[in-house]
């Protein structure tokens, strides 16, 4: 897979998620803070559409390296502070339930692939490579 490609895939996810966060009549399915608090899922929300728009965008308009760069190391930091609120500060690991643990698990191991692939976009940029 090319980095253009995972751009074009986590722009998208980023403006899909965004929209769910912020629209109180779209669930986030897996990717819901599940907290309760609408107003932490607006931020979130609108951090993650202007991000992706930036990534997404940023392939048919002309932007500046540092510029992408600095929208995945922005939308990286969101999504390791989203992924210790919800798997580790706001929910009980259930350790003693197999199954609702490799649910528990996978969900994490998902969201951990998507924060290397933020994170491997940010590298890149800021590597130079891709202009």
């Amino acid at each position: 897979m090319s980095v253009v490609t995972l751009r074009i895939v986590i722009g998208l996810f980023l403006i899909l998620l965004g929209i769910a966060g912020i629209s109180p009549n779209i669930g986030e399915s897996i990717f819901s803070l599940s907290n309760k608090n609408f107003t932490l899922e607006v931020i979130f929300g609108i951090v993650e559409i202007i991000c992706g728009l930036i990534i997404f965008l940023g392939l048919f308009v002309k932007t500046r390296t540092k510029t992408v760069y600095n929208a995945s190391l922005i939308i990286f930091y969101f999504w390791l502070a989203r992924i210790i609120l919800t798997k580790f500060f706001w929910y009980k690991i259930p350790l003693s339930h197999l199954p609702s643990f490799m649910t528990w698990a996978l969900i994490l191991c998902t969201e951990v692939v998507i924060a290397s692939s933020i994170w491997l976009l940010a590298k890149t940029y800021k590597s130079g490579l891709l202009k």
